[in-house]
């Protein structure tokens, strides 16, 4: 099979994926309206159990993922210091955390801890990988 080079063709076989994964979630969350109308409890519906739930966030994570590395190009901004990534890290950790130990009453300290580690390693890589792919000021 050739690889395409055709920038015309290439873009109209991006806009035909596009369109094809918004077909898709947009079955998977119809399937999901109709079991909640059916009179499935919701906190079923809406569980990793549910393996059309889980299929729809799984594309959501990586189409969050990847347009990191397109958007954050696009925005113009220069590359931030690692410290301070990490020291917006630590705040949302405290942040997380905090609302977690408020949320379960002061009790389960260690949920309310990792809790927030998860949350802030989640939005800690995230932002890395956003100043992976933006312009340094020597550019």
């Amino acid at each position: 099979m050739k690889k395409i080079t055709d920038e015309r063709l290439i873009v109209r076989n991006l806009k035909n994926q596009r369109t094809a994964f918004l077909v898709e979630n947009g079955f998977i969350l119809c399937v999901l309206a109709y079991q909640i109308f059916q009179g499935t409890p919701l906190d079923q519906v809406v569980a990793y159990d549910n393996m059309l739930f889980l299929a729809l966030m799984v594309g959501c994570w990586t189409m969050i993922v990847l347009s990191v590395t397109v958007s954050t190009s696009m925005e113009d901004k220069a590359k931030v210091k690692l410290g301070k990534l990490l020291l917006l890290g630590l705040i949302v950790f405290v942040i997380a955390a905090g609302s977690f130990l408020w949320l379960l009453h002061g009790k389960h300290l260690l949920v309310a801890l990792g809790s927030g580690l998860i949350i802030a390693t989640i939005v800690t890589g995230i932002n890395v990988l956003a100043n992976h792919f933006r312009y340094s000021d020597q550019d």
